[in-house]
């Protein structure tokens, strides 16, 4: 894992144009407005679109056949991809960190470590959520077909969230309260939650990918 590890690290630093342009966007965004909510969304979602771009990269001209004459499991190499993605959440989560003792210097306050969790939070479930729809889909149906295989899972996910409010209001079921109790939930309940939930996701992206993987001639 060591190796694809290194590989994927030298892809990333070959995106350094990119990187630097997102920095800069980013730097931005947070000098307009300074949310940093939604600086760490913007970089959580970038990070993990490059993360998801090195599968291309490995299967461009047949590399994935290639790669896998070395001594390298499908599964190893399922799990260096969301292991190299907890990597680039680290990062972000330092960034966001930074952003947050930023702003409080810039504004003259206090450091809000509720603030700087918050932007954990954020950075965790971005990530989280990307990699687990667009890695298998990606695995799956490759470049090409993977961009027509998300658009109509955001549809088909669209769908089903207006189905369960229709469905909600048919059963006279008061979905606010639901709503209220989650704006009501303490920072700790919500950290425990995400973490949960994110855990969840990654666990049955990776149980996936490694089917899909399995499945695969190269």
């Amino acid at each position: 894992m060591k190796g694809l590890l290194i590989k994927d690290f030298k892809l990333m630093k070959a995106q350094n144009k990119f990187l630097i342009l997102m920095a800069v966007l980013c730097i931005w965004f947070f000098i307009a407005n300074r949310e940093v909510a939604f600086v760490i969304s913007y970089m959580a979602a970038m990070i993990s679109v490059l993360v998801v771009a090195t599968v291309n990269y490995d299967e461009y001209d047949n590399g994935m056949g290639f790669l896998f004459t070395y001594p390298i499991s499908r599964r190893s190499y399922v799990l260096e991809k969301f292991v190299f993605g907890m990597l680039m959440m680290a990062g972000i989560c330092i960034a966001g960190g930074i952003l947050v003792f930023a702003k409080a210097a810039l504004k003259h306050e206090v450091y809000d470590p509720a603030e700087g969790l918050t932007a954990l939070l954020i950075s965790i479930i971005t990530v989280s959520l990307i990699l687990s729809v667009t890695l298998p889909v990606q695995l799956k149906f490759g470049a090409e077909k993977s961009r027509i295989a998300l658009v109509l899972g955001v549809a088909g996910a669209g769908i089903v969230v207006y189905g369960v409010q229709q469905a909600a209001k048919i059963c006279a079921v008061d979905l606010s309260g639901v709503a209220e109790r989650i704006r009501q939930a303490s920072i700790t309940e919500v950290a425990v939650c995400i973490c949960v939930l994110s855990a969840a996701m990654l666990g049955i992206s990776y149980w996936i990918s490694v089917v899909i993987m399995k499945g695969k001639q190269f």
